[in-house]
């Protein structure tokens, strides 16, 4: 009706262009800045701009926490190129009609080749800082626990970390032999300390149960001297059996062992 009236009076009418508007919450994330479309084409961007092939800009977008589904070439494949970021509900197909010209998961990868190709036949020198070992004391990131199995980002990261401090123990130790000693040293070490422990760990057991039947002698003594004073002993002791019979077996660690004994006026041990 408004295109008709338009028409009538000689009014420009507005011809639909098929494309959908932005919705309130779109809006408002972009005018924050953080729209998630806007944030994954900067990432994709940097990766592309630093990645040496396709596959080494896959593994840096899933390093900068992104699933990734449809990466592979070739017939029964997904198109579309997919990324999910940390927090996102649904995976953003990555295509020209998204994100512009250039996009499309073929466009990126010969946008790769054509760079890396540029940089091999006009190499730019820079001057690069000496690298500094990793230290070779550092220990080995343990990537087993359950956190690393859950984010493949961060186990990409572990594994290499683990594959520089390995690097760098075998660097210092300056030849493969010097490595196998400076193994069969640690191993030594951690053997005598494994050792200590285990001979600490029973001296504590011993002593514990030693404490254990102090206190039962000590809890039970004065039920043993009323069984000892009873004019009816017999009945007494099936009163107080729970007690007399601990004390029985405390008093024979006591007179075998003579580990503990008590003060004959203040009752300590």
């Amino acid at each position: 009706m408004s295109d008709e009236l338009c028409r009538e009076h000689g009014l420009s009418v507005i011809i639909p262009l098929g494309q959908k508007g932005k919705t309130h919450y779109e809006w408002q994330m972009a005018k924050a800045g953080t729209l998630w479309k806007a944030q994954m084409k900067s990432d994709m961007d940097n990766s592309i701009r630093e990645a040496h092939s396709y596959e080494d800009f896959i593994s840096r977008m899933q390093t900068k926490g992104y699933d990734v589904k449809g990466e592979t070439f070739g017939d029964n494949v997904l198109k579309y190129l997919s990324f999910c970021a940390l927090g996102q509900n649904r995976f953003i197909r990555v295509s020209e009609r998204n994100f512009g010209v250039g996009y499309a998961k073929e466009a990126i990868r010969e946008r790769i080749e054509k760079r890396v190709r540029a940089q091999e036949k006009f190499p730019v020198k820079k001057k690069v800082p000496f690298p500094k070992r990793p230290d070779a004391k550092q220990t080995l990131i343990d990537t087993n626990k359950e956190k690393f199995k859950e984010n493949g980002a961060l186990k990409h990261w572990a594994d290499i970390q683990n594959l520089k401090i390995a690097a760098a123990s075998y660097a210092k130790g300056g030849s493969v032999e010097g490595l196998k000693q400076k193994i069969s040293e640690r191993t030594a070490t951690a053997k005598t300390a494994r050792s200590a422990i285990v001979d600490l760990e029973h001296e504590m057991k011993a002593k514990a149960e030693i404490l254990k039947y102090a206190k039962q002698y000590m809890a039970n003594r004065k039920y043993q001297r009323g069984y000892e004073k009873a004019k009816d002993q017999d009945a007494y002791f099936r009163s107080h059996e729970t007690q007399i019979i601990p004390f029985g077996g405390a008093e024979k660690v006591r007179s075998k062992d003579g580990i503990f004994r008590c003060g004959k006026d203040t009752g300590g041990i």
